[in-house]
Parts: C-alpha cells; sequence; structure tokens
C-alpha cells in the first residue's frame, strides 16, 4: 500500500496541490505559439491577445491553447488564414472577454494569494512611504534652556551671592571632590544604628559622638576645617548660592570648572556634558545622534554643589557635639541656624532638585536641634532654649513653588523631539522618537536592562512611523505641558489634608500614557511629601521646646496647646494628615508630640512604624510619633 502525503485530504493539502498543479500545467505560452506551425500573422494576433490579458501564467497558457485550436479548427474547415484573422475581430475585443471570463472562473485559493500579494505589496510600499516622511524630519532646537537658568541664577545681586565665599575653602578642603571626611564618621557594626538613615550604600555608619573611639581625630578634623565652617556661617546669611548651572562643562570658568569637578581637566572633557546619552544602553540603546541631543537637554544640567550642602550640614552636626563639649553653647546654636539657613539658601533656586536638598539639610538641622534638647536640655539657660525655638521657627520648606525650569526642561525635550513648522506647531520626528523613548523610561518605573531590551529596541524602531497617526503635534504636547505643569503647581501649593485623593503618578499616566512626563511628577510628588514632613518636624520641635520651657516656667507639664498659645508658641501646630492640632501627651517625664496617622485614631502616642518620607502612606493602628524621633 503506497504511503498518503502527509497533507491529504486536508483543506491546506488540496489548495497547495491545486496551485501546484495548476503552475506545472501552466506552460511556456509563447513557446507553444512558436511551435503551432501557425502562419507568422496567426501568431503574431495570439501573442498579442495573450499578452494584453495581463492575466497569471497558467490563465494565459490556457488562452493560448484556445486560440490555436481556434485557428486550427477553422482552416481544417476550409477557411483561410486571412479570412480567420479578419473574422476575429479587434483584439482589444477578445482581450476584454478573455480576461472577464478567466477572472471570474479563477479558482478561490489563487484570488486569495493574488489579493493578499497586492495587500502585502501595497501595505510594503505605504510602510517604506510612512518611513521615508518619518525621517524626513528632523529637530531643530533653537532655545537654550540651560543657559537661561544660568543667567537666572548667576544674576542676583554679587553681594547677595555666597559662591564666591564658598570656593576658595571647597576648593582648599576638596568638598566637591566625593570625601566623606572619614574622621567625621563611626562604623557601627548594628544595622540598627541610631542614625542608620545617614550612611552611605556599602556600610552601615553614623556620624561620631564624643564617647566613640576616634574622637579625637574628629575633632583635629573639625579644627582643620575651621575656615571652612566660618564660609559657611557667613555665607549662610546670604539669600542665594550663586553657583553657575550648565549644560556643557566648558562653559565654566577656570576656577569654577576647578572647584565643582576637581577631577576634570579642559583638555579631559570630551563634548563639555556631564552625562552622555549615546551611551546609555542600561535603559536602550539610541542613535549617534538621539544621544546628542539628550546630551545638550537641559535635563541634563549639572548641579554638583547641591549635595556639599548636606555634607556642610553634617559637619556642622558633628561639630554641634564638639561645641556643646566644650560648653560652647551659642555656637551650638548658631550651627543650628546656619543649617537652616543654608536648606533656606539652596531652596532658593528655581530649580525643585535643589529645593528638594534643601529640604533634607533643614531637615538636619531639626534633627541637631532635637539633639540639644533631648541630650542637653539642662545646660541649656531659658534665654538659649528660646533662642534655640527662634532659630528652629526660621526655618521655611518652601512654601511656594513655581516649578518654572520643570516646565522649561519639557520644553526642552519638545523642541528635540519634533520638528517645527515656523508657526509653533510642527511633528515628531524619527529621532525624536528616541529621546522621547529615552524620557518614558526616566519616570518612577524605570528599569534598567529589560528582557530583551536589544529586541524591543529593534521592534520599537521598525514600529516607530506608526506614532505619527497617535503622536499629539508639537502644539498639542506644548499644551500638554502647561495644563499637567499648572496642575502640579496647585497640587504642590495645596495642604496635604486638603487634596488627599490626587495621585500625582495616576493623574500623569491618564494625561501621558507615554510617560513623558513621569519624572517630573515623581519629583513633584516626592518633594511635596518631604515638605510636607519636615513642617511636621518643625511643628513638632516648636511644641516640644515649648513644653520644656512651660514645665520649667511652672514646674509642671503642659496639658493642651491653649496653655501653650501665645507666650510659649506662636501659633498652633497642625497634624498634617488632617488639618487638625497637633496632639501631644507626657510620658516618662517627656512630651510625645504626634499625628494621629492615617487611621485618625487617637491612639495616645503609641507608635506606628513608619518609612520616611512616606509616612502618608502608612495605614494601620498607631500614631505617627513626631517627637521623639531617636534620630539624634
Amino acid at each position: 500500500m503506497s504511503q498518503a502525503h502527509p497533507t491529504e485530504g486536508s483543506f491546506r493539502g488540496r489548495i497547495f496541490d491545486r496551485l501546484r498543479l495548476q503552475f506545472l500545467a501552466a506552460g511556456n505560452w509563447r513557446a507553444a505559439i512558436a511551435n503551432s506551425a501557425l502562419p507568422e500573422e496567426v501568431q503574431t494576433t495570439i501573442r498579442e491577445v495573450v499578452q494584453q490579458t495581463g492575466l497569471l501564467r497558467f490563465e494565459k497558457s490556457e488562452i493560448t491553447t484556445e486560440l490555436i485550436h481556434h485557428f486550427q479548427d477553422g482552416h481544417e474547415l476550409g477557411h483561410t488564414f486571412d479570412e480567420l484573422v479578419r473574422d476575429f475581430g479587434h483584439a482589444d475585443v477578445a482581450v476584454s472577454l478573455f480576461r472577464s471570463s478567466k477572472l471570474r472562473s479563477r479558482p478561490m485559493s489563487v484570488k486569495a494569494f493574488r489579493g493578499s500579494m497586492i495587500v502585502f505589496g501595497g501595505g510594503l510600499i505605504g510602510y517604506l512611504l510612512l518611513q521615508l516622511f518619518f525621517h524626513s524630519a528632523k529637530p531643530n532646537p533653537t532655545v537654550d534652556y540651560g543657559a537661561k537658568l544660568n543667567e537666572a541664577v548667576t544674576s542676583m545681586p554679587v553681594e547677595q551671592q555666597a559662591w564666591p565665599l564658598y570656593r576658595k575653602s571647597w576648593l582648599k578642603h576638596g568638598l566637591v571632590d566625593g570625601s566623606y571626611f572619614e574622621e567625621l564618621w563611626f562604623n557601627e557594626s548594628s544595622v540598627d544604628a541610631p542614625e542608620v538613615l545617614w550612611t552611605d550604600h556599602k556600610t552601615h555608619r553614623r556620624l561620631i559622638r564624643p564617647t566613640d573611639q576616634g574622637w579625637d581625630r574628629a575633632v583635629e578634623k573639625l579644627e582643620s576645617l575651621a575656615d571652612l565652617l566660618a564660609d559657611f556661617r557667613e555665607g549662610s546669611k546670604l539669600p542665594y548660592v550663586g553657583a553657575p548651572v550648565c549644560v556643557d562643562m566648558n562653559q565654566l570658568s577656570d576656577d569654577d570648572l576647578a572647584v565643582l569637578f576637581p577631577d576634570l581637566t579642559r583638555e579631559s572633557i570630551e563634548g563639555g556634558q556631564s552625562m552622555d546619552f549615546s551611551e546609555l544602553d542600561y535603559i536602550a540603546p539610541v542613535s549617534e545622534e538621539a544621544g546628542k541631543l539628550l546630551s545638550a537637554s537641559a535635563f541634563n544640567l549639572s548641579l554638583p554643589f547641591v549635595h556639599q550642602f548636606q555634607r556642610a550640614a553634617r559637619i556642622l552636626h558633628v561639630d554641634t557635639r564638639y561645641a556643646m563639649q566644650q560648653n560652647d553653647r551659642d555656637r551650638a546654636i548658631d550651627n543650628v541656624r546656619t543649617t537652616i539657613e543654608l536648606g533656606k539658601q539652596l531652596g532658593n533656586s528655581p530649580v525643585l532638585a535643589c529645593s528638594r536638598f534643601g529640604i533634607g539639610v533643614q531637615g538636619i538641622g531639626l534633627s541637631v536641634a532635637e539633639e540639644l534638647v533631648c541630650e542637653h536640655l539642662d545646660r541649656l539657660t531659658d534665654d538659649e532654649l528660646k533662642e534655640l525655638q527662634s532659630v528652629v521657627d526660621t526655618a521655611k520648606f518652601i512654601d511656594v513653588f513655581d516649578a518654572k525650569f520643570e516646565k522649561d526642561i519639557a520644553f526642552d525635550f519638545i523642541q528635540r523631539m519634533y520638528s517645527d513648522d515656523g508657526n509653533g506647531d510642527g511633528r515628531l520626528t524619527a529621532v525624536g522618537a528616541e529621546v522621547r523613548y529615552v524620557v518614558s523610561q526616566m519616570g518612577p518605573r524605570i528599569e534598567f536592562n529589560p528582557p530583551g531590551w536589544q529586541e524591543q529596541s529593534f521592534v520599537r524602531k521598525l514600529s516607530d512611523p506608526i506614532q505619527l497617526f497617535s503622536a499629539p503635534s508639537r502644539r498639542e504636547m506644548e499644551e500638554l505641558v502647561e495644563e499637567v505643569h499648572e496642575e502640579l503647581v496647585r497640587n504642590l501649593k495645596t495642604k496635604m489634608w486638603e487634596d488627599t485623593d490626587f495621585d500625582a503618578i495616576e493623574y500623569l499616566n491618564e494625561k501621558d500614557p507615554h510617560g513623558f512626563l513621569g519624572g517630573v511628577a515623581m519629583l513633584s510628588s516626592v518633594l511635596k511629601s518631604r515638605r510636607e514632613t519636615r513642617i511636621a518636624r518643625k511643628d513638632a520641635v516648636l511644641l516640644a521646646i515649648a513644653c520644656h520651657r512651660f514645665k520649667r516656667a511652672n514646674d509642671k507639664w503642659p496639658t493642651s496647646l491653649d496653655q501653650l498659645l501665645g507666650k510659649w508658641l506662636k501659633e498652633t501646630p497642625i497634624d498634617r494628615l488632617n488639618g487638625k492640632p497637633l496632639h501631644f501627651t507626657i510620658k516618662d517625664a517627656a512630651p510625645v508630640i504626634y499625628s494621629l496617622g492615617q487611621d485618625g485614631d487617637d491612639d495616645g502616642g503609641k507608635a506606628l512604624e513608619l518609612s520616611e518620607p512616606h509616612w502618608f502612606d502608612k495605614t494601620g493602628d498607631g500614631d505617627w510619633i513626631l517627637w521623639p524621633t531617636n534620630s539624634h
């Protein structure tokens, strides 16, 4: 018994066999005409008719056979070939009849195959034309937003800028070369060290204390930094930092380059940008053109000086411990003042990232103030305690935001993504699609080296032109930025308890599903939470000091806020979660100050485990303890 063909009996197999047989049966119609032994005039007529039908090869072969038989049969019946050609009529009529007949009788399989090839070919041509159109437009950035910001920063009156004062001592002590001043840190063997929040990413360590081994070395280091600390104390009295900011480091003066980038020289700077996006392969590989556009964007603005304010705050913290060891209480309180003022100075920058660091620096100042009260209360006089309270009261956590530079960053990205038609509009470009993808990956859900990212990059580039049908125009994108910016600024200015339902990330997912503004939303969301946290901490410190001052004056603890308002406390401290007055109680002969937490229940100061700055996300049975925090 013969073995059946694997596709025998199946629909797919029958279609395949029919196509194969039709192809084999097609033959060579031109050869058939030539071998027909018909006169040249007849062959020419047949050839013209068959050629003009434009049918498939096997269909032409069938028509050829029919026409050859037609003329041969007519000649056998006694007609001359001239008569047969004359009677055949005009070729166009025959072509039309043959073509319509064959098209009607064409097998469905052939129709389907031919139709799919037409669709595929048309689609391919359309796709190639779309690719050509997509790549024909180029972005043409015309506004240097980084330069605009630098001008705004450095145009302040020189006498109001602290940078000329900081620059010399920063360079002398290598404040920006990555030094952590190891002498001021103490290694902790326990992960649960009290100051584990202030550790580097490699080891668990905290700021050194007078009782720690190595304190003598720390004192020696502090004394060598006396001029640096003096400059910070003096410079903190000025409203602005005044340090230059730029995208291209070649624009820095020699002195500023030496201070801000001590490891670089003019010769070592290639391109001048702090980050080369052409090598940003942890997100996705980008073309050289896209890398250059991103590297020159305002997003790549370098702010190396902001971290030095945190270092200064920690040096001042250790110096406060040294001051109290020397019983120099005035210097200790002045260190708190300097730290808070440094944070305010940093927060006066038009960049939200600077405001975020400024809030953190002021938070360190609050921790130093808490340490003075909790550990050295008996050594502080009534006037000194009052002065410390007054210093803490000056902390300002950036009450007004405009986020103008963050909006400018978005506009800068847009001009690097879209073409410009000269009328404020334009369309997404091929290199702009790469820029948009990288920007979207810098949001809150960035995934480094995602699985298959190289293959995804190839597929993404193939599908990028399709975005022309869905991507908003340049004008629409700019309008979206204006709308989103206005809403985010409104949210930043809104008290936490007044708008508890607003979620910046969720809002952006709705307004900007491609994640173009995700980074800005994340920054503003984090900034607001940190500001609210620090305001709550400030109110708690003020309230705690007020309780201690009341106790000293009356030899008893207060039992309500009403007893403190006026003489001991300027205004009612507010629970940032509900807008109502903060709560306090006396435990173990000391005040415990707390917010009711997300559940809104008064648990009498029972602590709920929290992880700053996400305290507003925590739910459960317990209160948010604001004093004492055990951060000192």
